[in-house]
């Protein structure tokens, strides 16, 4: 194939407010008119695990050049590679896995249908749901898959039960209702991959969108067997619905992740900027809102048989800014760091932050977008700890993840963002002399909440010790933030649909 590259680019354990059942976290919030974002030292968020795509039809063998760009902790660093496992238990991808897993990057599986003879269908596509008398077969054949895998030394760290239980596609399509889903993987699928001696985390229930992966988490996660056996809890991130903090698989030591979404801009998404800056916002909001573990865009390569199958990470054999716009995020955040909270992640118009901490816990990473088609100056607070210099990598319209140079660090950075661009600052961090709490992260700072204030959301607006007048205050901010979401919401109904292509 030919290959050119582009080149020359809380749980706010505070008050949230709900819309529509979905919390929407008061970090989202404005900032003051200083444009001036602290970072939050003692208010942690999730561990990152990584950030993917999905080899799925399109990737059977990824050259050497390309595996390289793609996953080498050197260059893009991809960490995480989804595997499509076929009706009959095989999968053409074996040797992009093992490129992914000697780069470093950790394999992972999903089944989109069993065989259509097993099902009521009769067909693999068009949806249909497994017959019962076949649920032992098909756990079978996925726990066969797995062992399968191990055997040839590519090892399968998550088990997807089903891609998209909730929906019905004129391809490759099965459909689950939660409690169905439940008893599979408790009565069958368990204890199939004991029978194989294999032990990857469970993964589901790969909802198609964030407006129906509580429905099947609650009953999943209710399961004895299916809820012990599921270590992660996972959505994709298509339709209108937006990313929203599910609390529940946190709440009982389950990551959640975000496994499959593409920009879905009208005939079919650039490989420039104008799509990088949709991607670099998804997984922004993804991070900060939902709070994922994980994230994932669909295709490694993009569909060439249909024109809406464009979008991959690498399109008409170039390596797009969607590409390096993840980057920003895959080479620096890598797996085993901690989000930690700003003082407000959107700190002015068009520009959006998020921070990291390594998992050695002494180097900070902020990535900051800059929608805007000027350049933008932003000020960040460290108060509580003391940065060195910081090294900034960006894409834009220009630059595809390049160094450029470094800028002085301290208790405090002003830093200088180019148009249309994602910036990666990366410096050493260490705790200051006087290490003292930044008063303007008092509004993500954890707070411990008596049970009897706790709704069934598990947020509560009457933290112990505010005072009725704070406590309206923080009502009022929630307002503001369910208003702005609406607004956000309604703008963007037109844009978010869902991709036709995923077949």
């Amino acid at each position: 194939m030919r290959t050119t590259f582009l080149v020359s680019g809380l749980a706010l354990a505070g008050c949230t407010a709900v819309v529509d059942d979905s919390p929407l976290d008061v970090e989202r919030g404005a900032a003051d008119s200083t444009a001036t974002t602290s970072v939050c030292w003692e208010a942690s968020a999730q561990t990152i695990s990584g950030f993917g795509a999905s080899s799925a039809w399109t990737a059977p063998d990824l050259s050497e050049e390309l595996a390289n760009e793609l996953f080498s902790p050197e260059r893009i660093g991809l960490s995480l590679l989804r595997l499509r496992i076929a009706p009959n238990g095989t999968t053409s991808e074996v040797e992009t896995a093992r490129k992914a897993q000697a780069r470093g990057a950790m394999v992972w599986a999903s089944p989109w249908s069993p065989p259509g003879v097993w099902k009521t269908s009769g067909t693999d596509a068009h949806g249909g749901s497994l017959l019962p008398q076949n649920y032992p077969a098909w756990a079978e054949r996925l726990a066969t898959f797995v062992r399968a895998r191990e055997d040839e030394g590519i090892h399968i760290d998550a088990l997807s039960v089903q891609n998209e239980p909730d929906f019905v596609a004129a391809w490759e399509t099965c459909e689950w209702e939660p409690s169905e889903l439940a008893a599979f993987v408790s009565g069958h699928l368990v204890p199939a991959l004991d029978a194989q001696g294999v032990s990857p985390r469970l993964l589901a229930p790969e909802s198609s969108n964030w407006g129906s992966v509580r429905r099947y988490g609650e009953t999943l996660l209710a399961d004895p067997v299916a809820g012990a056996a599921i270590g992660i809890v996972a959505t994709h991130s298509y339709g209108n619905t937006q990313p929203w903090a599910y609390r529940s698989p946190g709440s009982l030591g389950k990551e959640l992740w975000m496994t499959e979404w593409s920009d879905p801009t009208g005939e079919g998404p650039d490989a420039g900027m104008t799509s990088g800056l949709v991607v670099a916002r998804a997984i922004h909001d993804n991070l900060t809102v939902a709070e994922v573990n994980a994230w994932h865009y669909w295709w490694l390569v993009e569909r060439s048989d249909t024109e809406a199958g464009r979008g991959g990470l690498i399109g008409e054999d170039v390596v797009t800014r969607r590409a390096y716009v993840v980057g920003q995020y895959s080479h620096f955040v890598r797996p085993g760091s901690t989000r930690v909270r700003l003082s407000s992640p959107s700190p002015q118009r068009g520009v959006f932050a998020s921070a990291f901490v390594g998992s050695s816990g002494d180097e900070l990473t902020l990535v900051v977008i800059n929608e805007n088609a000027t350049p933008v100056t932003q000020a960040f607070d460290f108060t509580g700890a003391e940065l060195s210099e910081l090294d900034a990598t960006v894409t834009n319209d220009e630059l595809a993840l390049e160094a450029q140079g470094s800028v002085p660090g301290g208790g405090a950075a002003t830093l200088e963002l180019s148009p249309r661009s994602v910036t990666t600052f990366t410096g050493s961090v260490s705790p200051s002399s006087d290490a003292t709490t930044n008063p303007a992260c008092a509004h993500v700072l954890p707070r411990v909440i008596a049970p009897e204030e706790s709704d069934a959301t598990g947020c509560s607006c009457r933290q112990a010790g505010r005072s009725p007048a704070s406590r309206a205050s923080v009502a009022f901010v929630g307002l503001l933030g369910v208003m702005a979401a609406f607004r956000r919401a309604r703008a963007r109904a037109g844009e978010r649909v869902r991709a036709s292509s995923r077949s």
